[in-house]
């Protein structure tokens, strides 16, 4: 595994720039490195849009001083995909010890997908709802809702989730689809590495490194409904200085107005200014300082929450700032210190108006021991300040500020003990000002099961904790005043302060097997037992006064178990390229009764085909279909029926390929209109747009 240690930064691929390489490592007794690079599918970097040089994750990689041959050609026989989310350094996706998706810049692009919670659709084991244009249901092996915070999202490694509430809202995030390389999903706990709330999963956006995105890039895209969404980039480099910045502006329409139907009334339109910048300086092999800055100004109607909704536009401004260093020492030894923040400015009618300040100072260290002892340590140090102000009566925050602090440290220790066995621990301690000091660890083994390293077992066992936030452990309101002959002050809703709530916590138990059935087909198939303990949920309170109230406080309700299996096959991969996956997901609560997890159940049965084939030269059609069986709600939330989704897209590039005109149409079957109904929501759903014809035009230079 020496070969793949690129770091966050490093991104190599031994198979990559392979064209002008050949005959150079034919001369210098490496050829069997390059002959087996041609025999192999093509990996991330080459799956890439733009007429750019390979991505720095991909680059060529000599065999060391003190490898033999036999372990050169070994590297080349794992799953060939390299991932950074598992272990926060690169490992061949085989080899990690939780498993890992992963959605290509060319799945990305081709889907035709202008957002990301549309993406999630194609990952295994992801479970995502569509509640109104503007939220989204999102999360890992279910327990999905639009306040989630049991799945963890990061952009580029760093924290993306809500200073408040943990959850996520993809649409403020000043993310542009196409700069996107990859997207890689752990399924199963990640706290170990990742801290709290790593619970459920991971989902991690990578962006394009700005040295691989040079040039003028534009891209519309123009729905049936009238919805826009544009980006422009531009890309350019000075020496050892590289940059790229992405402007942006979408335009949604609201769903009563995109169906043109009267028999309801929906505010869920939006419109989003985005941008987004990064400079590298440097190179990653030796010393590279990477900067960046991120704005999102979202106006969009307001949705109804706890059965309120004011009538009134939210407007919300996003900002995201980071810097970090990275340096190689020698061989043995290199590393990162970072800083990143995220600003908010919120006002949203239905629910709370606050402006927050988050944060992290973060810094990792990784370690070569000897020929086959890896360790990383890191730690992190987070500061967040929240001014909440209480300017509506029905506002879900109390007019005060909230200062919190987050420690964390982890150890990830990664010893091949043998030619056929690698065992990979990792531990971590994280201490939250507003609960306890808590822990997450994961221990795995890894069994070759033959000497080339094509078939590879799992074997695992984790814990992690999800930490309430400040949103959940101070929410509370009054809604609906009762008129008389009722006293005044007496409202005939309301959301009491939770009192005192501990961490919810998981621990898994994982088996899986990833191998190589022939040079372009691979199979992996993960199974995994899941123990859940204090699960928060909304419970349903006593009237003291015996007038028909609605009283409901959050409070731990018990815990719950889930297992299940994931399987996906990949065949193929230029020009044609195909990819099939099942997931069972199953969820019982162990205690009856009223409790829930103020979320969707996971859908048991969920089936995913992914194909391409590139037709011409210059034509690409892309078909994704999904099958997703009913999803359980609990005694708060609605069940949601059984769903089939297929995406078809076509691809021609004009202008010598500097430019490409895409037809698609989005779920082909119209069945993503269906109303939801949420616990947010109060009982109040709509149906929103489903079958949508698109086109899109995008021109580089």
């Amino acid at each position: 595994m020496k070969a793949v240690r690129g770091l966050l930064n490093g991104r190599r691929d031994p198979c990559a720039e392979r064209s002008g390489a050949r005959s150079r490592l034919l001369r210098t007794g490496a050829g069997v490195l390059a002959l087996l690079c041609v025999l192999v599918p093509r990996t991330l970097a080459q799956e890439q849009t733009d007429a750019a040089p390979a991505s720095r994750v991909n680059q060529p990689v000599e065999p060391e001083a003190d490898q033999s041959p036999d372990e050169a050609v070994d590297l080349l026989f794992q799953d060939f995909d390299v991932v950074v989310t598992a272990g926060r350094s690169a490992q061949a996706i085989s080899e990690t010890g939780v498993p890992v998706s992963v959605l290509t810049a060319q799945d990305i692009h081709l889907s035709g997908i202008t957002s990301l919670p549309d993406l999630f659709q194609f990952v295994p084991g992801m479970d995502v709802l569509q509640v109104d244009r503007n939220r989204f249901a999102v999360g890992v092996r279910g327990l999905h809702q639009e306040f989630s915070d049991r799945t963890l999202v990061l952009i580029d490694g760093r924290n993306a989730t809500s200073a408040l509430f943990g959850g996520v809202d993809f649409q403020r995030l000043p993310v542009f689809i196409e700069d996107l390389e990859r997207i890689e999903v752990v399924r199963g706990p990640g706290g170990a590495v990742w801290g709290p709330n790593a619970f459920n999963g991971v989902i991690n956006l990578i962006r394009k490194d700005p040295r691989d995105t040079q040039g003028v890039f534009l891209s519309s895209t123009l729905n049936e409904f009238g919805d826009q969404f544009h980006h422009f980039r531009w890309g350019a480099s000075a020496g050892d200085l590289a940059w790229r910045v992405s402007f942006g502006y979408d335009k949604q329409e609201s769903s009563d107005d995109a169906i043109n139907n009267d028999a309801f009334f929906s505010r869920d339109f939006s419109r989003v200014f985005r941008f987004d910048g990064e400079a590298v300086y440097g190179r990653a092999e030796q010393t590279e300082l990477r900067v960046g800055v991120g704005h999102t100004h979202t106006e969009r109607g307001d949705f109804p929450f706890v059965g309120l909704q004011t009538g009134r536009d939210e407007r919300i401004d996003h900002t995201r700032i980071h810097a970090k260093l990275s340096h190689r020492f020698n061989e043995s030894a290199s590393g990162y210190v970072r800083w990143y923040g995220t600003f908010e400015d919120v006002n949203r009618p239905s629910l709370w108006r606050y402006s927050s300040a988050d944060n992290t100072i973060e810094g990792l260290l990784d370690l070569k021991l000897g020929d086959s002892h890896e360790v990383t340590l890191g730690g992190s140090a987070r500061i967040v300040r929240i001014d909440a102000k209480r300017v509506r009566a029905t506002d879900l925050l109390e007019d005060r500020q909230f200062n919190e602090q987050w420690l964390g440290f982890f150890v990830v220790d990664r010893w091949h003990a043998a030619d056929w066995l690698t065992l990979e621990s990792q531990a971590r301690v994280d201490w939250y000002s507003e609960t306890s000091v808590d822990w997450s660890g994961r221990v795995s083994a890894l069994i070759r099961l033959d000497g080339a390293g094509r078939h590879v077992l799992r074997l695992s066992g984790a814990k992690a904790f999800r930490a309430p936030q400040s949103g959940l452990q101070q929410i509370q309101t009054k809604r609906f005043p009762l008129p008389p002959p009722a006293p005044p002050g007496l409202f005939g809703t309301e959301l009491l302060r939770p009192g005192r709530l501990d961490n919810e916590e998981i621990w898994s138990i994982e088996a899986g097997y990833t191998g190589q059935l022939a040079p372009q087909v691979a199979f992996r198939v993960d199974g995994y037992y899941q123990f859940y303990q204090d699960l928060t949920g909304a419970v349903v309170l006593p009237d003291p006064l015996g007038i028909g109230r609605v009283l409901a406080s959050i409070d731990n309700l018990g815990g719950a178990e889930a297992y299940g299996i994931e399987t996906q096959l990949t065949i193929g991969d230029d020009p044609a390229r195909i990819s099939l996956w099942y997931a069972y997901n199953a969820f019982d609560f162990n205690e009856g009764g009223g409790q829930n997890a103020r979320a969707f159940l996971p859908a048991e049965h969920k089936v995913g085909i992914l194909g391409r084939v590139r037709l011409t030269d210059s034509v690409t059609a892309s078909a994704n279909y999904r099958y997703t069986s009913r999803t359980r709600g609990d005694v708060f939330t609605g069940d949601v029926r059984e769903q089939h989704r297929l995406d078809l897209t076509l691809a021609n590039q004009i202008v010598g390929g500097r430019g490409e005109i895409t037809l698609g149409v989005l779920d082909v079957f119209d069945e993503t209109s269906i109303a939801i109904d949420s616990i947010t929501g109060g009982g109040i759903t709509f149906s929103t747009p489903g079958r949508t014809l698109f086109v899109r035009f995008q021109l580089r230079f």
